[in-house]
């Protein structure tokens, strides 16, 4: 079942390749440095041009985030911010501009919560979140999880990585929505002054086994 929310990302990106542009698809953390400049920090990325926003859900447990994300989530953390503060950030963005699509990046603990993640989930589509990265999470093990969100409107969005297999990719491509998420190294996030030579070998390769725009990160 294909999301909404997927359909509303991949039509932005294909906006922004039509103009003859890459996409812009900037990060901030929910919360930081606190709850009131967090607002005025998305808002401002997208008056600056995002195509759409990711926002991350501040976590105690980040898997491959690198220094940068980790403190800007430690930060949100000791301030007080909890998902309901994230969620609430997040309709507060989209208040604000409606016409930017919304992807929020987080894991599974923190949609789960010993359930189904239903509730979860209903909450960030009504705040108006088109799509959903998580981290931890592969297409073999979340059909249920990907099926309660597209019945909200949300779109799972997974990541492949130079590591994955070339059998694996075109599986883990369709099962994606909104865009797949190509992991541009083997390590964690964060700044980098270039990238891997062979980067754009990687991404030819996983563009043409999907049907979604790819987005390297």
């Amino acid at each position: 079942m294909k999301a909404k929310g997927g359909t509303r990302i991949t039509r932005a990106i294909r906006a922004a390749n039509r103009a003859g542009r890459a996409a812009f698809i900037p990060f901030a953390t929910a919360g930081y440095p606190d709850a009131a400049t967090s607002l005025d920090v998305a808002v401002a990325l997208i008056d600056a041009g995002a195509d759409v926003l990711e926002i991350g859900l501040p976590y105690s447990d980040p898997l491959a985030d690198g220094a940068t994300i980790q403190h800007a989530s430690s930060v949100a953390l000791a301030n007080g911010a909890t998902l309901d503060d994230s969620i609430a950030l997040i309709a507060r963005i989209h208040e604000a501009r409606p016409k930017t699509p919304l992807v929020t990046m987080g894991y599974c603990n923190q949609v789960l919560g010993g359930k189904d993640g239903a509730s979860v989930l209903q909450r960030l589509a009504d705040a108006g979140v088109s799509g959903f990265i998580l981290a931890d999470i592969t297409p073999d093990e979340s059909e249920a999880l990907e099926a309660e969100a597209a019945a909200v409107g949300i779109g799972l969005i997974y990541l492949v990585a130079p590591t994955t297999t070339a059998d694996r990719l075109p599986y883990v491509a369709k099962r994606s929505q909104g865009f797949l998420y190509a992991v541009s190294l083997a390590g964690v996030t964060g700044a980098r002054t270039s990238l891997p030579p062979g980067v754009k070998k990687f991404l030819r390769t996983v563009q043409a086994v999907s049907p979604v725009p790819v987005a390297i990160g």
